[in-house]
């Protein structure tokens, strides 16, 4: 191969792909001995290919700058779902009304939560269980009393 007549015998050699096992653009290279190594990282007659400048990196250099790269792009989708949901609360108003036409008539009509937030929810849940507790307490009490009768 180009590497091993420019550098030096390589144990191992892999080419990165795409899923559909595209070329990704990129190796990496296992060289024999590390001044093999040092010598393609090193030398001007490796610094490119076919024209074409390469990018070369200790492995351990290329997981650092890789694992900085991920951080970044995780942050910046972070800052983005806030800024959306920073603009949708914005947007909304409290109290205020909404009118949804063109649905389904299977769709469920229930009653409107209090400005749809979760403690809202939550209090009518807790309000329905006590409900339905109370309504099964009186009915084991009318049970009993069939049974004493």
């Amino acid at each position: 191969t180009w590497v091993e007549s420019v550098a030096g015998k390589t144990d191992d050699l892999f080419c990165r792909r795409l899923p559909n096992r595209k070329f990704k653009g990129s190796i990496f290279v296992t060289f024999h001995t590390k001044e093999m190594a040092e010598k393609f990282m090193t030398s001007t007659e490796c610094s490119e290919y076919n024209g074409s400048p390469l990018l070369r990196k200790w492995y351990n250099d290329y997981l650092v700058d890789k694992k900085a790269e991920l951080k970044a792009r995780a942050d910046e989708r972070s800052k983005k779902h806030e800024r959306q949901k920073a603009g949708v609360t914005s947007a909304m108003t409290a109290g205020a009304l909404l009118e949804l036409t063109g649905l389904p008539e299977s769709a469920h009509k229930a009653a409107p939560k209090a400005s749809g937030d979760a403690p809202a929810a939550k209090k009518d849940e807790e309000e329905k269980k006590d409900v339905e507790m109370k309504e099964a307490e009186k009915k084991e009490g009318e049970e009993k009393k069939e049974v004493e009768e």
